[in-house]
């Protein structure tokens, strides 16, 4: 299943998946991001006693962690992950059978890219940013 792209005057290249969701490309060079350096606390680790989070008034995206799908049940599910990985070469990292496949752009990239969900209602679901080593959902649907 091939995907019939397209591509704009600066090179970035565009999609439509199986769903009506227009999807858009970048090429870059993979540039590990540098370790969180914010202090938290956790089960077993306090870190930060007392002390408020840092605030920031200014988010500096360095790009996207991943983007969630919802697709409305098992054979969308399978639909969709067919062409992203037939149609546009991504590859599977991990699956929940009938329930969610996670892709990669890359076999060497992130964790993944992009998940898949079946959740009975189709949409789409979150997408994460990555920012001075935090990741932070800007989209959250519910």
């Amino acid at each position: 299943m091939r995907s019939a792209l397209r591509r704009d005057d600066d090179g970035m290249l565009f999609a439509a998946d199986p769903f009506g969701y227009d999807i858009g490309f970048r090429v870059w060079r993979f540039a590990p991001l540098p370790p969180a350096r914010m202090l938290v606390n956790s089960p077993g680790l306090k870190q930060r006693i007392s002390s408020p989070a840092p605030a920031y008034t200014l988010a500096k995206p360095s790009r996207i962690g991943h983007v969630v799908f919802e697709v409305a049940d098992p054979a969308d599910l399978k639909r969709a992950e067919e062409y992203y990985t037939d149609g546009l070469s991504f590859n599977l990292s991990d699956r929940y059978v009938e329930q969610a496949a996670f892709l990669r752009c890359a076999v060497e990239q992130d964790h993944r890219n992009l998940a898949l969900l079946d959740t009975k209602r189709g949409g789409v679901s979150a997408c994460r940013i990555r920012d001075a080593g935090y990741s932070r959902d800007v989209l959250r649907a519910g």
